[in-house]
């Protein structure tokens, strides 16, 4: 990502360092589980037909961690429900639970893990591509950066940037 900034002098440790950590897998798997879960180009092709489907994708990432969140709360709720009730406190005890320390750790590292993907999406519809004299959003070159479609992208990015960057 840094070498796209030409113009910028990075400093050679720092470039060595971010050079190592470029291809890490660990930052590429939430990307293939993603892709292999729900293949959204098939999903979005078939739905609404051929063409630039950059918008709902990025919402689809974007919303992907959280939906798997709001899951594994609700099955955690269920799981609670479905348990027979304590012999002090009764319900109450029962419905507790849900706040349990193991569920919120493991929503913890369920967003550690969505985090470098997600992030990369956010951020990435502010990397262009210069081609001649125009800009273009470098994930999908059919969109002008500046256009109408460029800035629903933009809005969406800096709502993913809000929730999952900062």
């Amino acid at each position: 990502v840094f070498k796209r900034y030409s113009q910028v002098v990075w400093p050679p440790t720092f470039s060595a360092w971010v050079s190592a950590f470029e291809n890490f897998p660990p930052f590429r798997l939430f990307d293939e589980i993603f892709d292999s879960i729900l293949p959204l180009d098939c999903i979005l092709a078939r739905t609404s037909g051929p063409g630039n489907h950059s918008l709902a994708k990025l919402v689809a990432y974007l919303v992907a961690p959280l939906a798997a969140v709001v899951a594994l709360v609700l099955v955690s709720s269920l799981v609670a429900a479905c348990k027979p009730p304590a012999r002090r406190g009764g319900a109450r005890l029962t419905a507790l639970r849900v706040f349990s320390p193991a569920l919120w750790n493991l929503v913890t590292w369920l967003m550690l893990f969505c985090y470098p993907a997600v992030s990369r999406r956010s951020l990435g519809v502010f990397d262009e591509a210069k081609l001649g004299s125009d800009r273009y959003y470098r994930i999908d070159t059919s969109i002008v950066v500046g256009s109408t479609e460029w800035g629903a992208l933009a809005a969406v990015g800096v709502a993913g940037i809000a929730v999952y960057v900062v």
